[in-house]
């Protein structure tokens, strides 16, 4: 039971990650004023940041397969969902507040991260050995 608890607590932060990275892709335009651009580059950025969302989360899906006998690749899911919070969290309190667009954009991407490093928190946890009689 753990273990498919675990799975499925992966498994929504992989899919909510996977979901937002196709958005970013197939739809660039919608997200240009979030991030202050505009045009063909600026659409282009917000595709970068879909490739990059699919590319990071290559070891959440391992992970997601056997999150037992993944358990450091899964902890590396955790420390990578970390640094995107306090990474976020810096940009954003060192964003100048005539950025406001912007602002609420990274704080949607702290609250998904967090929510997301929290699921994954109690991923790792649950993934944990368990002796043949508790399986």
């Amino acid at each position: 039971m753990k273990k498919a608890t675990a799975r499925f607590l992966i498994s929504v932060v992989f899919l909510w990650n996977v979901q937002a990275a196709v958005l970013f892709l197939i739809f660039p335009q919608d997200y240009l004023s979030s991030f202050m651009l505009t045009g063909e580059v600026g659409e282009k950025v917000i595709q970068s940041l879909g490739i990059l969302f699919i590319m990071w989360n290559v070891p959440y899906f391992l992970a997601m397969l056997k999150p037992e006998k993944e358990r450091m690749l899964l902890f590396a899911c955790v420390l990578m969902q970390a640094i995107g919070v306090i990474g976020e969290t810096t940009l954003f309190l060192d964003l100048s507040p005539q950025m406001q667009a912007v602002k609420q954009t990274v704080l949607r991407f702290i609250l998904f991260d967090s929510a997301g490093l929290l699921l994954l928190m109690i991923a790792w946890w649950l993934s944990r050995c368990q002796s043949p009689e508790t399986t």
